[in-house]
């Protein structure tokens, strides 16, 4: 009878060994998965500040360009028209 509870103690004890191993890897897993969450916000926060900028910049040299583009259209028309007479 005793061995037959030693026998059971084994195979328990060898269980829950087993489970223990899983838990430490699953946690091992974790612990890296969270690592390289936290390595994404990151450069997702860095590409975001990044696109910012870069739109910044585009917008004003949009802008720049557009304006130019009016002087230089604006300059065109009235040497035109003074060409023609009007002014």
């Amino acid at each position: 009878m005793t061995d037959k509870i030693l026998q059971q103690l084994d195979k328990n004890k060898a269980l829950v060994s087993a489970n223990i191993d899983d838990i430490m890897r699953r946690t091992e897993e974790l612990e890296t998965t969270l690592e390289m969450t936290n390595d994404l916000v990151d450069s997702t926060s860095a590409f975001a500040d990044k696109a910012a900028a870069i739109k910044s910049a585009k917008m004003w040299k949009n802008l720049k360009m557009t304006i130019a583009l009016v002087l230089v259209s604006a300059s065109a028309i009235t040497l035109l028209l003074w060409q023609m007479g009007v002014f």
